[in-house]
């Protein structure tokens, strides 16, 4: 579940604080574009679509924008 991203990581790890705060398990994925670098802030991982779903619902339920996103084991 993505939840940000941000050019800052500074930026990313307070948001990431804040979301753990509220119960969830975060972490942070270092990540380039083509301009530049890049902090993007995940929740989960979830074993399933459907559990995913969940999860999307209880972030947004606290104010989150989500993105259902599949990271094939990328953790970091």
């Amino acid at each position: 579940m993505q939840l940000g991203s941000f050019a800052e990581r500074a930026n990313a790890e307070r948001y990431a604080a804040r979301v753990s705060d509220e119960g969830f398990d975060v972490f942070i994925v270092r990540a380039a574009t083509t301009t530049l670098q890049v902090y993007r802030v995940y929740a989960g991982p979830e074993d399933s679509r459907e559990q995913a779903g969940g999860l999307a619902e209880r972030l947004q339920g606290k104010g989150h924008a989500v993105m259902v996103v599949e990271l094939d084991g990328q953790r970091g």
